[in-house]
Formats: structure tokens, C-alpha cells, sequence
């Protein structure tokens, strides 16, 4: 294998990771009432490591942006491409929560939450400039108008810095990434504002030819106003083996701490101990034909709660993710993914953590060669645990979604879409169920 191609594996491999990691709080993070807009903040992977990752074995379906970037080059000033971008969206919701007097999970016997419709819009201008082929920046704020007095209008912010590139045998990526919003979470029951601070150290090294090893480093700072902050440090590491370029597998190891705190105490209780945990993880990822792909890794995590909390608690759980990639035509995508992750619980002043597992299937297809329509259907299940209390305390949520979403591009740069979407959430604590729907229309010009 000579050094372009090792170099390119390289680089789609990191590729890979920051698309991960920006899609990673869609799956895993809070749950917004209502989604964000599509077009509101883009994809903001470098260039250079976006196209490298076109050449991924792995990917049955190739980046849309990948084309796009290299196709268009509207502002250049030097070294720097400017993309500006707007986003328009007006939507009609229903079943929106938002009950103040909610604070945590300890709710029984509390009538139910508040439920409101409202008008929302929200716009989105932002603008991404590309610094040379390996930097890339973006900032979007977000203005959001509800017509129902019961929320606030407000203005929220987006940014992020993503760098990668490649030194001999090493491909580097780093990304940074901050975000404050104020919206109605499923978890809290009301429009809560939280500020996350995110930053990920990524390399990938080739060893010889079948062997390659990748190492990440995260930080993440979420701060929510009148609930739990935490402070989370890890690490996920894995030594990886290609038996041909569309085979390989992986073994992993992970370790992090997260602290918690209480931005308002609840009086009488004692304030979050701090966590560590350990992760061993397994993983195959297999390119079966040009249309079908699969990847799959799973493992267990082991949680280990400050005594703090007494007392001193140690949980194992089962973690993992899998997904299919399927393209039977040309214009047709089909995937299927499933994943259970646990993470910090912000949200609720008896909890510790979030045990997330979830199951979603989507198709992508276009209609009379303009039109591309997009449906996906969902499962959810919000496991909000406090090890050291007994289980009557704890709370479940199970959640079922559906979206659909018909789009068309105009003007080369511009894209109009009508969207529906279907929530339900089932939860054991009082002051958690809801049911809403959202039905709107969407316009976005991005370079």
C-alpha cells in the first residue's frame, strides 16, 4: 500500500469520527419538544477532511456537503472561502410543555404538566469560513419567536472550530464546539436554558498495513439553569485490524470522571457525588457489498458513584451501537440504527444518570428527479437512575416519534421543505407525559 492511499485512509477515518461527534448530540443529548432546523447550522468539518471522507470503504453513502464545498467558492479573501447561510422556519406546534413549578423527578402526586400551542419561528443567519483546506469555522445565532405568551422569546448561539490533518503515519483532528439554547426539553418539562461547551482531540495512527490504532480525548462542560451541571473528562481508545479494506475490527478501551452539581438545591437532599467509569468495547465494521454496510460495537461500562452518596455505589451496564446502510437504487437510502449509551443526568436533582437506549429507521428518497422526501420513525428509552435509592424513586421515559420531511432546491444555493413531526412520550413520574405534533415549512440558501 503506497502513502497517498495510507494517508487518504487516514484522513477518511478522521473524517468519520468528527461526523460522529457533531451528530452525536442529535442521539444522545437532551431531547428539544421541538427539532431544530435542518439548515440552521452546517456540517463545519473541514474541506480537506470531508472530501477524504467520499473515499471511505465503509460509507454506502457518500456526504452531500463533500460535492458541495468543492463545487462552490462564492467569497475568497486570500486563504479563507466565506459560506454564508440563512434559515427561515416557521412551524405550528402543539403539546408543548411547559410547567415552571417542575424541578427534577420528584413530581408525584403533582397535577399534570402544563401543555401549550404555539407558533414558532425561528431564523438563522450564520457564516462558515474555510481557513485553507484544514480549518473550518462556523457561528450561527438563532432567533426563536413563540406566539403563546407561556414561553420566551429568545436568542441563542452556535459555534464551533473543526481542524484535521495528517503528519507521516498520523491523521489529527480537533474539534471545539459551544452552544447556548433556551427550548422545551422532555426532560425538565419546560423551557430550560443550557450552555454546552464540547472539545475532542482525535488521531488516528497507521501501524503497517492491516493494523491502525485511534485515540480521542473529550471534554464536556453542560451547564443547565435551575438543574445539575456536569463536568465530564474521558477517553476511548481502540487497536484496530483490516482483514481488507471493507472488513476490519477493533478492540477498545475507555475511561473517564464526571462531576455533578446542583445550580439550585433541593433542600433536604444531598448534593450529586462525583463518577468514574470504565468502558471495554468490541467492534466490527463491514462493507458486505457496495449497497450494504454494517457496523456494529457493543460492551460493557462500569459506573462507579462517590460515596458521597451513601452509600458508594458500583452498576455494570451493558453499552452498544449497530447500524445499517442500505442504497437498493440510486436515489433511495434506507438505514436502520440502534444504540444505548449512559451518560450524566442534567436534568434531574434525584438522578445521576441518563440510561439512553434508542432504535431509529429512516428513508431518504427522490421524487421526480426535484423532489427528495425524507421519513423516520422512532423509539426511545430514558432511564433517569439514582443507584443508591430505592427504584421507586427513579423515572422511565418511552418515547415514539415520527418525521417526515419533502424538500426541493432552488436556485442552485436554496432549499424549501415542508416537515411534520409526531412525538409521544410515556413517562412514570407525573408531569412528564406529553403528546405533540409539528407541522411547518422551512427555507435555507447555504453556500
Amino acid at each position: 500500500m503506497n502513502n497517498i492511499s495510507l494517508k487518504k485512509r487516514i484522513c477518511s477515518r478522521v473524517a468519520v469520527t468528527l461526523l460522529l461527534l457533531a451528530i452525536a448530540p442529535a442521539l444522545f443529548g437532551a431531547q428539544p419538544v421541538v427539532p431544530p432546523p435542518i439548515g440552521a447550522a452546517p456540517d463545519a468539518t473541514p474541506a480537506w477532511s470531508e472530501q477524504e471522507s467520499s473515499n471511505n470503504e465503509m460509507q454506502v453513502f457518500i456526504p452531500a456537503t463533500a460535492a458541495k464545498r468543492a463545487s462552490t467558492q462564492p467569497f475568497v479573501l486570500g486563504p479563507v472561502i466565506f459560506r454564508p447561510h440563512v434559515n427561515y422556519d416557521l412551524t405550528y406546534a402543539t403539546g408543548l410543555q411547559n410547567n415552571t413549578n417542575i424541578s427534577g423527578t420528584n413530581n408525584i402526586g403533582k397535577p399534570p404538566t402544563n401543555s401549550f400551542d404555539s407558533i414558532i419561528q425561528t431564523l438563522s443567519p450564520g457564516m462558515t469560513l474555510d481557513i485553507g483546506r484544514h480549518l473550518t469555522l462556523d457561528y450561527t445565532p438563532t432567533l426563536t419567536f413563540y406566539s403563546d405568551k407561556h414561553f420566551k422569546n429568545t436568542l441563542n448561539h452556535a459555534a464551533s472550530l473543526n481542524a484535521a490533518t495528517d503528519y507521516g503515519d498520523w491523521g489529527l483532528g480537533l474539534n471545539q464546539s459551544f452552544s447556548l439554547s433556551s427550548a422545551p426539553l422532555a426532560e425538565t418539562a419546560q423551557q430550560t436554558e443550557t450552555t454546552d461547551y464540547k472539545t475532542t482531540a482525535s488521531g488516528t495512527y497507521t501501524i503497517n498495513e492491516q493494523m491502525y490504532t485511534e485515540l480521542e480525548l473529550d471534554q464536556d462542560l453542560n451547564y443547565v439553569t435551575g438543574f445539575e451541571d456536569s463536568k465530564t473528562w474521558s477517553t476511548m481508545d481502540w487497536l484496530n485490524y483490516s482483514f481488507w479494506t471493507r472488513l476490519s475490527v477493533g478492540v477498545g478501551a475507555g475511561l473517564g470522571y464526571i462531576s455533578l452539581s446542583n445550580d439550585q438545591p433541593v433542600r433536604g437532599q444531598p448534593e450529586p457525588g462525583d463518577q468514574q467509569f470504565e468502558t471495554l468495547q468490541a467492534k466490527v465494521n463491514w462493507r458486505a457489498t457496495d449497497k450494504l454496510s454494517l457496523a456494529v460495537n457493543g460492551g460493557l461500562q462500569i459506573q462507579e458513584y462517590d460515596a458521597a452518596v451513601s452509600p458508594a455505589v458500583t452498576s455494570v451496564n451493558p453499552v452498544f451501537g449497530a447500524s445499517i446502510q442500505y442504497q437498493p437504487f440510486k436515489h433511495t437510502q434506507l438505514s436502520l440504527s440502534a444504540n444505548r449509551t449512559i451518560n450524566p443526568s442534567d436534568y434531574n436533582t434525584q438522578s445521576q444518570s441518563q440510561i439512553t437506549s434508542s432504535v431509529l429507521l429512516s428513508l431518504n428518497q427522490r421524487l421526480l428527479e426535484k423532489f427528495y422526501l425524507d421519513l423516520s420513525g422512532g423509539y426511545t428509552e430514558n432511564q433517569f437512575s439514582q443507584p443508591s435509592q430505592a427504584s421507586v424513586n427513579n423515572r422511565t421515559d418511552n418515547s415514539y416519534s415520527f418525521s417526515a420531511r419533502l424538500s426541493r432546491n432552488f436556485l442552485k444555493h436554496g432549499n424549501v421543505s415542508l416537515h411534520y413531526q409526531y412525538s409521544d412520550n410515556l413517562s412514570s413520574t407525573a408531569g412528564f407525559t406529553y403528546h405533540s405534533s409539528q407541522v411547518g415549512v422551512e427555507v435555507n440558501y447555504s453556500y
